[in-house]
């Protein structure tokens, strides 16, 4: 298992920004930028409608940028690839502040994850989708995000799946130091 061994030490080591000390982000900023790379896509760009719902303000999380990036980067993709044979493709980013929560949800209309498969999600290499793709996304998304506080949550029927991810905000110890 040489790959999963390297895997997790770019995930702890290799992540972190230029400058090692968490810093005070925008969500709505880092998924805004997210959406933007995203546009060199051709699929993205042509066939998937994006809808958007980024409550302001938002409290801050401390973190680093190059984690929260990637996580969310992983995310979006995830949902993009559960779109790929659908007829309707509508991404839609949701931000909200609850209590001390700060809530991303990524919602497609993809194909469902079954009920029954929902515990694996977060496996490293479990795919639903074939050959393809690798089933690293969750995975990865999941790891990065750990350190955080965060947890996940799915919902999912056939045309459309919810990942919601809850960062706690008041006094957690946000990133890794």
């Amino acid at each position: 298992d040489n790959f999963r061994g390297m895997l997790e030490l770019l995930i702890q080591k290799g992540v972190h920004d230029e400058q090692d000390s968490p810093q005070a982000l925008q969500i709505n900023e880092i998924l805004e930028e997210e959406l933007a790379l995203l546009h060199h896509d051709l699929f993205f760009k042509h066939q998937v409608k994006v809808q958007k719902d980024l409550a302001a303000p938002l409290p801050l999380l401390k973190g680093h940028y190059a984690e929260l990036s990637q996580g969310f980067s992983n995310l979006i993709q995830n949902a993009l690839e559960a779109m790929e044979g659908s007829p309707r493709k509508e991404l839609t980013i949701l931000t909200r502040a609850r209590g001390d929560l700060l809530q991303v949800s990524v919602k497609d209309t993809g194909c469902g994850v079954p009920e029954e498969i929902q515990p694996n999600l977060f496996q490293p290499f479990f795919t639903s989708k074939g050959g393809k793709h690798p089933g690293l996304g969750l995975y990865i998304a999941r790891r990065l995000f750990s350190p955080y506080g965060a947890t996940f949550q799915v919902s999912s029927q056939p045309g459309e799946t919810i990942m919601e991810v809850s960062f706690p905000v008041g006094g957690a110890s946000a990133g890794k130091a």
